[in-house]
């Protein structure tokens, strides 16, 4: 985007506000956002302007022309949704204008069609950053996504509201605190994901289904003591039983965990993807978890698997297994050392350890979970035990600084897309144990030259190599080539014979 200067006709950059020839001053227009009320059907828009001798809002549906409403005087305009009834979903613009140049806000407000309409039953919104305030009427039922609105910082929700759906609020950054009503029946997974500013979550004491007993900033179900959704500042009450899965999931700034005594159940990935988490203790009293060692995770004392750990995490010698999603999102931990006890590694287990650097599979772990390393981005070589049969799905995938894999002559079968997205790995040997191939194995290997696969008497799947550049040079057995310059699944390879 950019703008012409009218007294010396250059044009330029939509970053600066001076001309670059002229040093003309041309209008400033900046934080442009709005409030919407949808109990007396009406939008509030707000922004901040210098410089400029006039200023509209013209707002299309990319169909119709464009509408133009003129402000006369300071910086917001209301509008009626019974004045631009008839559209289709719309865009608002807002434009400046003075002696030297016209110029339009960089930022626009998008409002969709069932807004507009007044069909708010299932309250459904576009990501958009610029909703600041939202007023959601007495005729919803459902918040079913709000999710992205990263500048929202109050909704107010009627007391007809019986549903939140899942991730409704997801990436609400701005939001800080919200007042769930005596009509909620129905609590989404993970609806609080990444609001991390939140800090008051509030259940009316008329709700028959949920509390929040104890300023705990959570949302509890009141018959069975289950903690469904909390907050980087929830602290759990004594009297929870049971933790939902991803009940605290994408809590940022969680930086302490404590498990209390009566605590009979965590659902998995119940505390994943909280990278600021530094402490975790499990009560002495509770006889399901434990915290053994002062290790700083949660620990299953009837089978000893880890399902929890954080950055600071040291895995005992008694582990036996790395539960799913344990460390998932832990994008702070930089390396953690598995002892010889730990026999698998569950799906989700590292996923997202962006600052992993370094790790040793031990030959103890038989098996690695589908995803269990996908986006350790910092990870740059990987050895996989000959204790290994299979590599699931994804299990190394976006593994973007990974540089060298050691596959082991135990492993059988390479699941789809394992290595995918692995784009700093430019050579890799197959063994002739591998007698399966599914898709897509090195998709998107974008600097991969060279791949030796040793025969094993099996033809390689399709779309194995696509994404990967023109000059990879696949050495196979005399067969293989053949078979494969005929199928054509993965003509972008040049494909060698070891023969």
């Amino acid at each position: 985007m950019s703008w012409i200067c009218k007294r010396c006709e250059t044009e330029n950059p939509d970053s600066v506000n001076v001309c670059e020839v002229c040093d003309s001053q041309a209008p400033i227009l900046r934080n442009f956002r709005y409030e919407l009320d949808l109990i007396y059907n009406k939008i509030t828009f707000f922004w901040e302007s210098e410089y400029s001798d006039k200023v509209w809002l013209e707002y299309s549906d990319g169909v119709s022309t464009p509408t133009r409403c003129d402000v006369d005087d300071g910086q917001h305009l209301v509008l009626r949704l019974c004045d631009i009834k008839g559209y289709r979903d719309l865009s608002f613009h807002l434009h400046a204008a003075n002696e030297i140049a016209t110029r339009t806000c960089p930022h626009s407000c998008n409002i969709s069609k069932n807004i507009i309409e007044g069909d708010w039953k299932r309250f459904i919104w576009p990501v958009c950053k610029n909703l600041i305030r939202l007023l959601i009427p007495d005729t919803s039922t459902t918040i079913s996504d709000l999710s992205g609105c990263s500048i929202l910082q109050q909704i107010v929700i009627p007391d007809t509201i019986k549903e939140i759906s899942n991730g409704a609020f997801w990436r609400c950054s701005s939001l800080e605190q919200i007042y769930l009503p005596a009509s909620l029946e129905i609590v989404g997974n993970s609806i609080f994901k990444e609001c991390t500013s939140l800090k008051s979550i509030v259940v009316s004491e008329c709700n028959l289904k949920y509390d929040s007993r104890e300023n705990c900033n959570a949302i509890i179900s009141t018959k069975d003591n289950c903690l469904m959704c909390g907050c980087s500042y929830t602290t759990i009450p004594n009297s929870i039983q049971a933790i939902r899965q991803g009940a605290l999931t994408g809590s940022t700034m969680l930086k302490r965990l404590y498990i209390p005594e009566n605590v009979e159940s965590i659902g998995i990935g119940a505390f994943c993807s909280c990278p600021s988490l530094v402490s975790i203790s499990v009560s002495l009293d509770n006889k399901k978890f434990d915290s053994r060692e002062d290790c700083n995770a949660i620990i299953n004392s009837s089978n000893n698997e880890l399902i929890c750990g954080c950055q600071i995490t040291a895995i005992p010698d008694s582990i036996k297994c790395i539960g799913e999603s344990a460390f998932e999102g832990c994008s702070a931990l930089e390396q953690i050392t598995i002892p010889d006890s730990v026999t698998s590694i569950g799906a989700k287990a590292f996923k997202g350890c962006s600052s992993l650097k370094e790790i040793v599979i031990p030959n103890s772990v038989t098996s690695i979970g589908a995803t269990a390393f996908k986006g350790c981005s910092s990870l740059k070589e990987i050895v996989i035990p000959n204790s290994v049969t299979k590599i699931e799905p994804f299990a190394f995938s976006y593994c973007s600084s990974l540089k060298k894999i050691v596959i082991p002559n135990s492993v059988t079968e390479i699941g789809r897309f394992a290595f995918k997205g692995c784009s700093s790995l430019d050579e890799i040997e197959i063994p002739s144990s591998v007698n399966k191939y599914n898709s897509g194995i090195f998709q998107d290997c974008c600097s991969l030259k060279k791949v030796i696969i040793h025969y094993s008497g099996v033809s390689l799947a399709k779309d194995m190599f696509k994404g990967c550049q023109p000059s990879l040079k696949v050495v196979v057995a005399k067969w293989i080539r053949e078979h494969c310059l005929k199928c054509g699944n993965c003509s972008n390879a040049d494909f060698l014979t070891n023969e």
